[in-house]
Protein backbone atom coordinates (compact mmCIF):
# COMPACT_ATOMS: atom_id res chain seq x y z
CA UNK A 1 0.00 0.00 0.00
CA UNK A 2 1.36 3.39 -0.86
CA UNK A 3 0.64 7.08 -2.13
CA UNK A 4 -0.90 4.94 -5.61
CA UNK A 5 -3.14 2.71 -3.67
CA UNK A 6 -3.63 -1.12 -4.00
CA UNK A 7 -6.88 -3.16 -4.91
CA UNK A 8 -7.50 -5.44 -1.93
CA UNK A 9 -10.65 -6.33 -3.22
CA UNK A 10 -12.49 -6.08 -6.59
CA UNK A 11 -13.62 -2.45 -6.83
CA UNK A 12 -12.22 -1.45 -3.00
CA UNK A 13 -8.36 0.51 -3.20
CA UNK A 14 -6.48 1.53 0.09
CA UNK A 15 -4.03 4.35 0.10
CA UNK A 16 -1.96 5.67 2.59
CA UNK A 17 0.87 8.62 3.11
CA UNK A 18 1.69 11.02 5.77
CA UNK A 19 1.44 14.25 5.16
CA UNK A 20 4.42 15.24 3.96
CA UNK A 21 4.99 12.54 1.39
CA UNK A 22 2.03 14.52 -0.62
CA UNK A 23 3.58 17.69 -1.53
CA UNK A 24 2.11 20.72 -2.16
CA UNK A 25 -1.92 20.24 -0.52
CA UNK A 26 -4.81 19.81 -3.06
CA UNK A 27 -6.14 23.18 -4.22
CA UNK A 28 -10.14 21.58 -5.17
CA UNK A 29 -12.57 24.90 -4.38
CA UNK A 30 -14.38 22.58 -2.88
CA UNK A 31 -12.01 21.13 -0.90
CA UNK A 32 -10.89 24.42 -0.22
CA UNK A 33 -14.30 25.30 0.89
CA UNK A 34 -14.94 22.97 2.68
CA UNK A 35 -11.50 23.30 4.77
CA UNK A 36 -12.52 26.67 5.90
CA UNK A 37 -15.38 25.54 8.30
CA UNK A 38 -12.98 23.41 10.38
CA UNK A 39 -10.26 24.30 13.40
CA UNK A 40 -7.52 25.90 11.85
CA UNK A 41 -5.72 22.46 13.21
CA UNK A 42 -8.05 20.58 11.46
CA UNK A 43 -7.32 21.98 8.20
CA UNK A 44 -3.74 20.48 6.89
CA UNK A 45 -5.22 16.76 7.89
CA UNK A 46 -7.85 17.33 6.15
CA UNK A 47 -6.41 18.98 3.05
CA UNK A 48 -4.05 15.86 2.87
CA UNK A 49 -6.60 13.14 3.40
CA UNK A 50 -8.46 14.86 0.23
CA UNK A 51 -5.34 15.40 -1.92
CA UNK A 52 -5.00 11.67 -1.38
CA UNK A 53 -7.96 10.64 -2.21
CA UNK A 54 -8.31 12.66 -5.66
CA UNK A 55 -4.63 11.56 -6.54
CA UNK A 56 -6.18 7.42 -6.12
CA UNK A 57 -9.50 8.78 -8.09
CA UNK A 58 -7.03 10.27 -10.81
CA UNK A 59 -5.77 6.83 -10.70
CA UNK A 60 -8.40 4.50 -10.69
CA UNK A 61 -11.29 6.73 -11.37
CA UNK A 62 -10.44 9.72 -13.47
CA UNK A 63 -13.50 11.00 -14.53
CA UNK A 64 -14.42 11.39 -10.48
CA UNK A 65 -11.23 13.12 -9.64
CA UNK A 66 -12.39 16.52 -10.19
CA UNK A 67 -15.96 16.09 -8.83
CA UNK A 68 -17.32 17.42 -5.59
CA UNK A 69 -16.48 14.79 -2.64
Amino acid sequence: MGLDGTQVAPGVWVASAGCADLGDPCGHPGDLAEAETRPAWQRPEFLAGRHLLRRLLRRVRPELAALPV
